[in-house]
This record gives structure tokens, C-alpha cells and sequence, in this order.
């Protein structure tokens, strides 16, 4: 296979959780571990392409974000099944903030870096980079993801 660059914008919708996880609240804080949802993936390739992204998937949820000094620091991991085929695995992290945000008026903004591999069919070999922004509301209960990102092969 001859190797490529495919550039791509996403959008991230989570589903209702399965399994809350750990979550504590100690002096203004919260601490969430292990929280995991359904979400659903929409990618649109930027050379009308095969989507390579699109599907069902799992994002497991950690994180710390600070009531009191408006910033946190989340990371987790998002196991993705494209309609496409295959599988990717994708680990991300990033930094919050608290303030105004255009899709719930006030909340959470978390910019991550992701970082996923394909494997199965068609992505065995590839690799992504995603720039996510997740919006959430003041109470981290609901959320949404865009970004942009690539994908290559070797």
C-alpha cells in the first residue's frame, strides 16, 4: 500500500453511561476515574474518500477538574469501530478550563491530543492524530467533541 496523509473533521457524541466510575469530590474538586459511555463518531474527509473513522464507540473518561481555580487535566482512552471496518484504539489528554462556551452558554473546555492505531482490514498500520475540543456543561453531565485531524500510513 502506498503510504498517505488524509486530513479529516470529527464530531463526538456521547451516549447514556454504563458505568459511572469513581468519582469523588473533595474541597471544590472533581475526581472521576474509570467513567465510560457509548459515543458515536462522524468524520467527514476532506478528499471525499473511504471514511475511515465513523461508528460506534467507547470512551473511557479520567480526569481532575478544580471548581474553585477553573482548570483540570483529563486523559483516557477511546476504542473506536468504524462502519467501515477495523478497529482503532486511541489514548488522549488534555487540559480544562472553566468559562463561557458556545454549545451549553457556560462549562468545561477540554482541548485534547489523541493519538490512535488502527488495526483490522483496511487500517492495520495506520495511524491518527486528533485536535479535540469537548464543550461540557458546568456539571461535566453532558458534553460534545470537534476537531480535526489525519490519518497516514507507513
Amino acid at each position: 500500500m502506498k503510504s498517505f496523509s488524509r486530513a479529516f473533521t470529527v464530531t463526538s457524541v456521547p451516549g447514556v453511561p454504563y458505568e459511572m466510575g469513581i468519582q469523588k469530590t473533595p474541597d471544590g474538586k472533581l475526581l472521576i476515574r474509570g467513567h465510560r459511555a457509548p459515543v458515536t463518531v462522524t468524520a467527514i474527509f476532506t478528499d471525499g474518500s473511504t471514511d475511515l473513522l465513523s461508528g460506534p464507540g467507547e470512551v473511557e473518561i479520567n480526569g481532575i477538574s478544580d471548581y474553585n481555580t477553573g482548570v483540570g487535566q483529563w486523559q483516557g482512552k477511546l476504542r473506536l469501530s468504524p462502519t467501515a471496518g477495523g478497529t482503532w484504539e486511541f489514548v488522549y489528554h488534555g487540559p480544562a478550563t472553566l468559562g463561557p462556551n458556545a454549545a451549553f452558554g457556560y462549562g468545561w473546555t477540554l482541548t485534547l491530543k489523541d493519538e490512535g492505531h488502527g488495526s483490522g482490514g483496511e487500517l492495520t498500520g495506520m495511524r491518527c492524530l486528533l485536535h479535540l475540543v469537548v464543550t461540557t456543561d458546568v456539571g461535566l453531565t453532558a458534553w460534545r467533541g470537534d476537531g480535526e485531524g489525519v490519518v497516514t500510513s507507513n
